[in-house]
């Protein structure tokens, strides 16, 4: 729900006509630099998928990992116009899953419930995807974790197929709202700890490897394609 708010999507929190402090607060959480760079991330992961299926048409086969309520699908065309082959969201959570249903089962949205141990084990069977993304699973990860879980996502894409894994980068502006009121720690990486997260995988198999980041350089993607 906060992502949510955070993409404007739901400013159900306001109905009750807060006070004008309340007010302050939730509008300097929705437009920090912070926010503006999830939507940001948003923007970009939505972009991901349309080039995706632009260029595998509806043979496009898309795994989203720890996809919450999948809204970067609301900036999909391919996801709009049911332009792919498969999409299959995968979280922890039942709840998210139930809204991906809801809102996007009906366009071909497939769900996949399961553990973040079940994954890294193996057990989901998940295979021959053309890109594998993960937004922000990787923040809440040691990266002993990370790394065991971009082996796992790269192994389960084809031949070709792109890896993509998003991260808070370090030294963001105002992050110290979002930690001191909210809680919110994600686990920052720079760029090179980033790459880092490649340590699992046998080189040979890593066709090219980069770090990508938002307009503000807030958020960093590691993207590696799969040799084949």
């Amino acid at each position: 729900m906060l992502l949510d708010y955070l993409y404007g999507i739901d400013n159900g929190a306001l109905d009750d006509a807060p006070d004008g402090r309340r007010q302050q607060l939730f509008d300097y959480a929705t437009n920090s630099p912070a926010a503006r760079a999830l939507r940001c991330r948003r923007r970009m992961i939505a972009r991901a998928i349309d080039d995706t299926c632009l260029r595998r048409g509806a043979e496009a086969r898309i795994l989203c990992i720890g996809g919450g309520h999948f809204r970067e699908a609301e900036l999909s065309r391919a996801v709009r116009h049911g332009q792919f082959g498969e999409i299959l969201v995968f979280d922890p959570d039942k709840e998210c899953l139930r809204v991906v249903d809801a809102a996007y089962g009906p366009r071909g949205v497939r769900t996949c419930h399961g553990s973040l141990g079940q994954l890294l084990s193996g057990q989901l069977q998940l295979s021959r995807y053309d890109l594998v993304y993960s937004a922000g699973l990787c923040d809440h990860l040691e990266d002993r974790t990370g790394v065991q879980l971009a082996m796992r996502l790269f192994h389960a894409l084809k031949p070709g197929g792109k890896l993509l894994l998003g991260n808070f980068r370090t030294r963001i502006a105002g992050i110290g709202y979002l930690e001191g009121l909210l809680d919110w720690r994600p686990h920052y990486r720079r760029d090179a700890q980033l790459f880092a997260l490649l340590l699992g995988i046998d080189y040979n198999d890593i066709a090219s490897a980069r770090v990508i980041h938002d307009i503000g350089r807030r958020i960093a993607f590691l993207e590696a394609v799969r040799y084949g």
